[in-house]
C-alpha cells in the first residue's frame, strides 16, 4: 500500500483530497491543528507553526508519522495546510507575517526535508497547494499573497534541487466551493452568484477537481512533471477587469 501525508486534512480541499485518495486505495495520514478528525483513520493533531521553532519539533512530527506508517511506503507529501491573515500594510502585524510564513512556507519546506528519504525510496513526489494569490491578488491580502508567492518559488527551487530524487509540483486554485466559502456568502447569496460569473467558465471550482488533479500529478503516469505550478482557476487568471 502507498501512503500520502496530507496537511490541513480537515479543511474543505483537504477533506476532498483525503476522501478521493482513500477511494483510490491510498492510505492517508492526515495532519491538522484540530484535536480530532472524522475525515481519516490515521490522524495526527499538530500545530505546523511549531516546525519553524525548533528541529526537535520536526523530529517529533516525523516520528509520529513513521509510527503510523510502519506498514506502507510514503508515496506523496501534500502540503495543503495554510492560514489566511487578512489586512493591508498599515495594519498587518509582525505575528501576521511570521505566522503566515511559518505555516504556509516554512512548514512545507521542513516537511519535504524531513521525508525526502522516504519519498525517494518510494519514487514519490511532493505537491504544494498554492493559490491564485501568488500572482493575482486584491487589497488586504498582503501576508497571504506574499506567502503563496514564496511557496510557488520554493516549489520550483525544490524541483531543481531534488529533481534527481523526487518530483515537486504545485496546484494554484482560484475560488473553490468549500463549506467555508459558501458560509461566507450565507447572508449575500447574490454575491456568490456574482463571484461565479466573474470566472469565464461561469462557475467556481469544486474541491474534488483539485483532488482529481492532484491524484494525476502524484501518479506514475507523469514522471516528467516536475517544477510545475498548475493553475485551476476557470480562466479568471487570464481576464482583465477594466472599468467601463
Amino acid at each position: 500500500m502507498r501512503s500520502v501525508i496530507l496537511t490541513g486534512v480537515n479543511g474543505g480541499i483537504g477533506s476532498a483530497i483525503a476522501h478521493y485518495l482513500t477511494n483510490q486505495g491510498y492510505k492517508v495520514i492526515g495532519i491538522d491543528i484540530s484535536e480530532s478528525s472524522d475525515v481519516v483513520d490515521h490522524y495526527i493533531s499538530f500545530d505546523l507553526s511549531l516546525l519553524s521553532v525548533s528541529e526537535k519539533n520536526i523530529e517529533t512530527l516525523k516520528e509520529q508519522v513513521l509510527k503510523l506508517n510502519s506498514d506502507s511506503d510514503i508515496f506523496a507529501l501534500v502540503n495543503n495546510a495554510a492560514i489566511q491573515r487578512l489586512g493591508g500594510v498599515e495594519n498587518v502585524s509582525l505575528d501576521d507575517v511570521s505566522s503566515s510564513l511559518s505555516v504556509n512556507v516554512i512548514a512545507p519546506l521542513m516537511l519535504t526535508k524531513a521525508f525526502i528519504s522516504e519519498l525517494d525510496k518510494a519514487n514519490g513526489s511532493v505537491v504544494n497547494i498554492g493559490s491564485i494569490h501568488n500572482g493575482l491578488t486584491k487589497p488586504g491580502f498582503v501576508c497571504y499573497a506574499m506567502s503563496k508567492a514564496a511557496l510557488a518559488g520554493m516549489t520550483k527551487s525544490l524541483a531543481v534541487d531534488c529533481g534527481h530524487r523526487i518530483r515537486v509540483n504545485a496546484i494554484q486554485p482560484a475560488a473553490v466551493e468549500t463549506d467555508m466559502l459558501v458560509e461566507g456568502f450565507r447572508e449575500t447569496p447574490d454575491k456568490l452568484d456574482d463571484l461565479k460569473k466573474y470566472h469565464p467558465t461561469g462557475n467556481i471550482g469544486s474541491p474534488y477537481e483539485v483532488a482529481k488533479l492532484l491524484h494525476l500529478m502524484i501518479s506514475d503516469d507523469l514522471p516528467f512533471l516536475n517544477g510545475s505550478v498548475i493553475d485551476i482557476n476557470g480562466g479568471i487568471g487570464s481576464r482583465l477587469h477594466d472599468p467601463i
